[in-house]
């Protein structure tokens, strides 16, 4: 979310559940503050602000054509409490999957010297099984063609 603040007229969408969980993590204290050192309050209170002035749609789970040729997947308790990622479908060019923070390398999704093994990603608030199993879909959802995968981090 931190950069929310850089697209002043944009409309934003984000998962009721990612909001609300990070609510309650920084609340929890300094104690925790391991599941919170990604999180920086100032951009969940702007994510609030964006919300109270009709800025930022809050989703709850996986959306079918949000706009026209984006749907969005989500992945639950894996790098984030619930990370969602595009699945953008285009007339000319086919399918194409952002991979948001699903992935931070190719090497995540095809292992280290291309052995197939995926690697989950070293710093979550979720499991490690449910970044493989986010990893496995946007592979799935990319029928196995890594350049159809768009990595952004």
């Amino acid at each position: 979310m931190g950069a929310l603040g850089s697209f002043p007229n944009a409309h934003f969408y984000l998962q009721r559940e990612e909001l609300k969980t990070w609510h309650w993590a920084l609340g929890l204290g300094s104690r925790f503050s391991q599941i919170t050192a990604a999180c920086n309050p100032d951009d969940v209170a702007r994510a609030d602000l964006l919300s109270e002035q009709g800025r930022l749609t809050l989703l709850d789970g996986a959306v079918q054509e949000l706009l026209p040729g984006i749907s969005i997947e989500v992945a639950g308790n894996a790098h984030s409490y619930a990370l969602q990622y595009p699945v953008i479908d285009t007339i000319s060019a086919g399918r194409y999957i952002g991979a948001s923070d699903v992935a931070f390398s190719r090497l995540n999704l095809t292992g280290y010297n291309n052995d197939g093994v995926m690697i989950p990603l070293g710093f979550g608030v979720g499991s490690p099984t449910n970044m493989l199993l986010a990893l496995d879909k946007v592979w799935s959802l990319a029928q196995g063609e890594i350049e159809r995968i768009l990595i952004v981090h």
